[in-house]
């Protein structure tokens, strides 16, 4: 098996980079600018629909969903994970502004760990050794985040 760098390595760390990079954006604009939440969410989301478009309108199965029409195979059941989704976007960014975006990593790091102990319990599968580093560095990376917290610096006039 070997180690593919540019189909795995760098596209992981370059995705890892961006994500902190935007969460860091979005912390410092809600934060310390005032921007309202639910306006950044409704702005990411109008760029989100606008990515969606192109790249359906270049896609070999977006021009298939055109011939076949945009809600063929919908239901009113189809609709409840799109609102849970935007639901949870509205909530994501009120966690951003009011706790900051390293406690909702940490936050969206336990979730993972208590879905994995629910599948573990619910459906008699066995936890993979890698949810058991993960758990190792989930409660590494808090300890080190509250022994060690972010100390701010005093503004000099």
């Amino acid at each position: 098996e070997t180690v593919s760098w540019e189909y795995g390595i760098v596209p992981v760390l370059a995705a890892s980079f961006l994500s902190g990079f935007s969460a860091a954006v979005t912390q410092r604009s809600l934060q310390s600018k005032g921007r309202n939440s639910f306006l950044l969410s409704a702005e990411l989301g109008f760029y989100g629909i606008i990515v969606v478009v192109v790249t359906t309108l270049t896609s070999e199965s977006g021009h298939e969903m055109l011939e076949v029409g945009l809600w063929k195979g919908w239901t009113r059941w189809t609709f409840i994970p799109v609102f849970t989704q935007s639901l949870g976007g509205l909530f994501v960014g009120q966690v951003t502004k009011h706790a900051g975006s390293v406690k909702k990593g940490f936050a969206l790091m336990v979730g993972i760990l208590v879905t994995a102990l629910a599948q573990y319990v619910l459906e008699r599968q066995p936890l993979s050794p890698e949810h058991y580093a993960s758990g190792v560095l989930v409660a590494f990376s808090m300890f080190l985040h509250t022994r060690y917290p972010y100390v701010y610096k005093k503004k000099t006039v």
